[in-house]
């Protein structure tokens, strides 16, 4: 212990000695600032109101109508119309039926128009031809029809002037036949009556026929040929009342006809 004893010493001191005071800090003095000013608010000008802008109408465009394709008109070939002509089955009254007779749809070395057992120049100027018969049910002869067709439009006029020709100067005669193994004949000619042909084309002749033998055997027929344009068709028969109603029939086939077929020249 010698350091007990000297702390013993220590405690006869006279009294508690005072603890030094510490300094008070000062502060600096606040500093004051000077008032912020504002500057004045600026006054927006008015807003200019603009006029409404009134938009024109809307045009509406008609709708566009395509225009159809433009076909050129084929024109039939000539044995195809000289077929469009001829008398149908379906032709009325009907109950008849038609078929090509041999070398019906001949036209070199066979003879269409042999009024009066002449020779007429406008056969040479056919380049189609299509003749039929028809028969009933029972197989009887009713009709007969030649269809023909020329070159040109001129053409079968001629034909037909021919045949008007031929029948005002038919000689009250016998004449020599057209075709070989015929015997010669004495023709009479007369016109049918215009009213009792019912529908006709414009251009037609229309004949009955009497025609007498050597031996005085006499034989009697109807003869009506039409024309439209280079188209010629004969509708030959016994008698009128037999045959009118393809007379009528023969008209309508004409009529209906396109004109680029019938009144068109391919020569």
């Amino acid at each position: 212990g010698g350091g007990g004893g000297g702390g013993g010493g220590g405690g006869g001191a006279t009294g508690p000695s005072a603890a030094p005071s510490t300094p008070t800090t000062s502060l600096a003095p606040t500093t004051t600032f000077a008032p912020t000013t504002l500057a004045p608010t600026t006054t927006l000008a008015p807003t200019t109101t603009l006029a409404p802008t009134t938009l024109a109408p809307t045009t509406t465009l008609a709708p566009t109508t395509a225009a159809p394709p433009t076909t050129a008109a084929v024109p039939l070939d000539d044995a195809a119309l000289v077929r469009a002509v001829a008398l149908r089955d379906t032709d009325p009254p009907g109950g008849v039926t038609f078929a090509l007779i041999g070398f019906g749809d001949v036209v070199e070395g066979q003879v269409t128009l042999d009024v009066c057992s002449e020779r007429f120049p406008s056969e040479a100027l056919r380049v189609a031809r299509y003749q039929q018969v028809g028969r009933d049910d029972a197989g009887g002869f009713v009709v007969n029809n030649e269809n023909v067709v020329y070159g040109t439009v001129a053409d079968a006029a001629q034909a037909m002037a021919e045949i008007r020709t031929v029948v005002a100067e038919c000689p009250d005669t016998f004449v020599p036949p057209v075709l070989q193994g015929q015997q010669p004949l004495k023709f009479a000619y007369e016109p049918l009556p215009e009213a009792d042909l019912g529908p006709v084309a414009t251009d037609h002749v229309a004949l009955s026929m009497r025609a007498e033998d050597r031996s005085g055997k006499v034989s009697t027929a109807v003869f009506v040929y039409q024309r439209r344009g280079r188209v010629l068709v004969g509708v030959y028969g016994r008698d009128l009342a037999s045959i009118k109603p393809y007379i009528g029939n023969a008209a309508q086939h004409l009529a209906g006809l396109a004109p680029i077929d019938a009144e068109v020249d391919t020569a």
